[in-house]
């Protein structure tokens, strides 16, 4: 049994763990009210057993952040910037549906948050950021909103310094075939352009592959298709090749209709590589972008497939030879106990292995409970820890892990299961740290 401790609150939570095993609406005028006063959390302070520790609960005060997406990102001053889909000071969306803006938000490896900027600020403003942004040459931050800006709630992107200096740079929805509602992160490519995805919008209506000068001048490359060989819905961030081509995923279409591997060069010269669910036994419906390993291989997970349609992870060769090195839920009786869902792109530590998380399974063998693993890139698999039970622990990982400057791996939880609650808030959602005790 693993303990995780939250200082905060005085509070070790028992949890399973360990072992090894083989459409947008229209926007109105948001609403903004003050900038609460922010408090702290203060860091965990874990016992030399317990390597998982929460390091931060979201949503204690009023206008707080809230419902983290996750992975997070370290910028150059050490920090970790993430975003949350709600939250905040603003409230957008339509009349009838109010709801938080969300947040970009910025915590160092001691657990302090603060809210770095609160989306809605005004009625052409972006909100809902789906995932993290990335850092610019220039150490500003770019980044993507699902919803919002000047035309209909196409979503928006921005740049935004880490003082807090925001300026939005397009509004996806502005053209008659205009990609819209992007749900990944920007790509900063060898040409100095950002490229990036939307998984709706363009000509079929099936989403787009774009290009952003820093100053925001956009240009769509290529638009998904409705035809039986396509893939459509793109899902997850774009990664550059050492052939300087861009490489993503699609969600949905291909030749089997479960999703494809697709390659296109920055002119916009695009060729389909693989097609999922070719086999009753192959994966299915990739999810969370493409990871390219220090061996030159690419490796991703699919949220599905793989015999007990708990999903796999991959290689691709650079050629385009695709494998599957782990199916999920293949190893003994009670399959769930290996997870189930693995819905993030994978993370290479400095070890060389691939660091990910599922979204339920586990040892608590339960929906939305969980695990963090690694594996290596041959396929073994170890479960490093399982989160739950729900509505006892955290729980429901979000967007994988990443590594920081300490050599721990940091996380989003979505839920936090009322851990670090302050009065009438109950929390929602937690970072999660990874690694042995600080």
């Amino acid at each position: 049994m693993k303990a995780i401790r939250v200082s905060l609150i005085a509070l070790s939570l028992a949890s399973c763990g360990g072992g090894s095993s083989s459409g947008t609406s229209g926007s109105i005028a948001p609403t903004p009210t003050p900038t609460p006063t922010q408090s702290s959390t203060p860091s965990p302070t874990p016992t030399p057993t317990s390597e998982l520790s929460i390091l931060h609960v979201f949503s204690l005060f009023a206008g707080d952040s809230a419902q983290p997406n996750g992975p997070m990102m370290q910028a150059n001053d050490g920090n970790l910037y993430g975003v949350t889909k709600a939250g905040g000071a603003n409230i957008c969306r339509t009349l009838a549906d109010p709801l938080p803006c969300g947040t970009i938000f910025k915590l160092n490896l001691a657990g302090k948050a603060s809210i770095l900027y609160n989306f809605g600020e005004n009625s052409s403003d972006g909100y809902f950021p789906v995932r993290p942004p990335i850092q610019g040459d220039d150490g500003a931050l770019y980044g993507l909103t699902s919803s919002g800006g000047t035309v209909g709630g196409g979503g928006t992107a921005y740049r935004i310094t880490l003082d807090g200096a925001y300026t939005q740079l397009y509004s996806f929805g502005i053209g008659v075939n205009d990609g819209y509602n992007p749900r990944g992160s920007l790509l900063l490519a060898s040409d100095g352009n950002y490229y990036g995805a939307t998984d709706e919008g363009g000509t079929a209506g099936r989403g787009t592959i774009f290009r952003m000068t820093p100053g925001g001048v956009v240009t769509f490359l290529y638009s998904f298709t409705d035809t039986a060989v396509d893939g459509w819905q793109p899902n997850g961030s774009l990664v550059q090749g050492a052939d300087g081509a861009l490489y993503g995923l699609t969600v949905n279409g291909g030749q089997y209709n479960a999703g494809t591997i697709f390659k296109i060069t920055l002119d916009g010269q695009f060729t389909n590589l693989h097609h999922f669910g070719a086999t009753s036994d192959d994966a299915i419906a990739p999810l969370g972008g493409l990871l390219l390993a220090s061996d030159g291989n690419f490796y991703g997970t699919t949220v599905n497939g793989g015999g007990q349609s708990q999903g796999t992870i991959f290689k691709m060769t650079s050629a385009g030879v695709v494998t599957i090195i782990y199916k999920f839920g293949n190893q003994g009786s009670n399959r769930l106990v290996d997870g189930d869902g693995p819905n993030a792109q994978l993370f290479e530590g400095n070890d060389g292995l691939l660091y990910g998380t599922t979204n339920s399974g586990g040892a608590n063998a339960c929906s939305n409970c969980g695990i963090l693993f690694r594996i290596t890139k041959a396929g073994n698999k170890e479960t490093l820890f399982s989160f739950g039970p729900l509505l006892e622990n955290p729980a429901d990982p979000d967007g994988g892990v990443i590594q920081a400057s300490d050599g721990a791996f940091y996380g989003i939880l979505e839920d936090n299961a009322g851990v670090g609650a302050v009065g009438a808030y109950s929390g929602s959602g937690a970072v999660f740290r990874y690694g042995p005790p600080q």
